[in-house]
């Protein structure tokens, strides 16, 4: 049975010792070439030792897990980014599998349930939980809808969403962008048409939601 090869990568020397012995105790067919405490160090290491997985913490000082796990993508495509991390955030789950991630674990799994899960990754599975890929893809789904979004609205539609969301009436809003007041119902029919919405609040919320206009 082949070797995985696997590096640690957490600032806390008591979880990277704790992982390496967990890992070692194992045995065959793991074996851990090398622990490293943040992201330099972990990308410098695997140039030498060549790692299959590695077993990425997410918050650590200088360059972040995110950060590390996007840097090993672009040096080491074939390599498996695991992250293992006591954070189950929305922000920090979604940007390490954006960066790369093939799997998502919390710290505290049975050793048993590292072991196969590291084997999984390495032989290319993909490592999410049912909870958390719904959540990816729905934020994907959004992150696509309000793309779109900007296609389908002009500009002008855009200034004017972006006064309804502070709060202006049609009548302020006309006098501000010197239009006419029924010009500017006009507009937001067609941005109520175009969001798919109904109404005012639907429109502010849909903005809001979706990034399509700053907040103050």
């Amino acid at each position: 049975m082949e070797t995985i090869r696997v590096l640690i990568v957490d600032d806390d020397e008591m979880v990277r010792e704790g992982l390496r012995a967990m890992l070692e105790v194992s045995g065959p067919p793991l074996a851990v070439v090398g622990v490293a405490e943040d992201g330099d160090q972990a990308l410098a290491m695997a140039q030498d030792e060549v790692p299959q997985v590695v077993l990425m913490d997410l918050r650590m000082p200088g360059m972040d897990g995110i950060a590390t796990t996007r840097a090993f993508m672009a040096r080491m495509p074939d390599c498996r980014i695991l992250v293992l991390t006591t954070f189950n955030e929305d922000d920090l789950i979604f940007g390490a599998l954006e960066a790369g991630a093939r799997g998502y674990l919390l710290k505290g799994i049975r050793r048993e349930e590292l072991v196969q899960a590291i084997q999984a990754v390495a032989h290319g599975s993909i490592l999410i939980s049912p909870p958390i890929a719904q959540r990816f893809l729905s934020q994907r789904a959004g992150q696509n809808q309000a793309n779109e979004a900007h296609r389908l609205l002009s500009q002008r539609e855009l200034e004017i969403l972006q006064l309804l969301v502070q709060g202006l009436s049609n009548n302020s809003i006309a006098k501000q962008l010197f239009l006419s007041e029924g010009t500017v119902k006009n507009h937001i029919s067609r941005i109520y048409e175009r969001l798919g919405v109904g109404d005012r609040v639907q429109a502010i919320i849909f903005a809001r939601e979706h990034g399509l206009v700053k907040e103050n």
